[in-house]
C-alpha cells in the first residue's frame, strides 16, 4: 500500500461524509482495509453511537467478516465500534494486572454492547504448558474467564514481533513460520466456527 493512499482514504473522511465508504476502502492483496487517521482525535468525542454500525451496513454484503481494531481505551469512537460488533475479542497478558484489566473491560463492554459475544485471548502464553503462577491466576479468575477464554493463544516469540514489524510473508514452508501459522489458523477457526486451512498470508 502506498502511504499517500491511506492518507487520502481513511475512516476520518468517511465519518465526515467527505468520502463514501466504498471509495475509501483500500485493497491489499486478498483483504480490504479502511485506514484510520490521526485526525480522528478531532471528532472522537462527538462520534455517534451508530457511526460504525452505519458504515458496516453499507458494505456488509461485500464481505464475509469485518474486523475492527481498537485502541485500549473507551472513547466514544471505540464504543461505537463495540456497539456495531457481533463478537468482541479481548487480548490480555497472563498476569494479575492483565486479568484485572480484562475483568474491568468486560463490565464496560456489557454496558455498551450487552448482546455482543465476548472472547478472551491470552498473549505471551505457554498454552498447554502454563507455569505455576499462570495456573494460579487462571484458577483465581475462573469466574471472569468462564465461557469466554479461547483455547487459542498468542505465543511469546520474537518471530511474531519480526513479522508484525516488517510485514514479512508467513507460510508453512519454514518450521518457525509453520508453527505460528498453525496457531493463527486455530484462532481463526475457533472464532468463526469453521474449518479453514490457511497456507500463507
Amino acid at each position: 500500500i502506498k502511504r499517500q493512499e491511506y492518507l487520502d482514504k481513511n475512516i476520518f473522511n468517511v465519518l465526515l461524509c467527505k468520502q463514501a465508504v466504498k471509495d475509501a476502502i483500500i485493497k491489499a492483496g486478498n483483504i480490504s482495509l479502511l485506514a484510520s487517521s490521526f485526525d480522528l482525535s478531532e471528532i472522537v468525542a462527538s462520534t455517534s453511537a451508530f457511526a460504525i454500525k452505519n458504515i458496516l451496513q453499507e458494505i456488509q454484503k461485500d464481505f464475509d467478516y469485518c474486523i475492527i481494531d481498537h485502541g485500549p481505551n473507551f472513547s466514544q469512537l471505540n464504543e461505537a465500534g463495540l456497539f456495531a460488533s457481533d463478537i468482541v475479542i479481548i487480548p490480555t497478558l497472563p498476569d494479575i494486572e492483565g486479568f484485572e484489566q480484562t475483568e474491568w473491560s468486560i463490565k464496560k463492554i456489557l454496558r455498551v454492547a450487552p448482546s455482543a459475544k465476548m472472547k478472551i485471548i491470552i498473549n505471551q502464553f505457554k498454552g498447554e504448558h502454563p507455569g505455576k503462577l499462570e495456573r494460579e491466576l487462571l484458577e483465581m479468575f475462573g469466574p471472569v474467564l468462564d465461557g469466554k477464554l479461547l483455547k487459542s493463544s498468542i505465543p511469546s516469540t520474537k518471530l511474531i514481533r519480526r513479522y508484525t514489524a516488517t510485514g514479512e510473508k508467513i507460510s508453512n514452508t519454514a518450521k518457525g513460520k509453520a508453527a505460528f501459522l498453525n496457531r493463527f489458523t486455530d484462532f481463526v477457526n475457533e472464532i468463526t466456527g469453521k474449518k479453514y486451512q490457511i497456507e500463507t498470508f
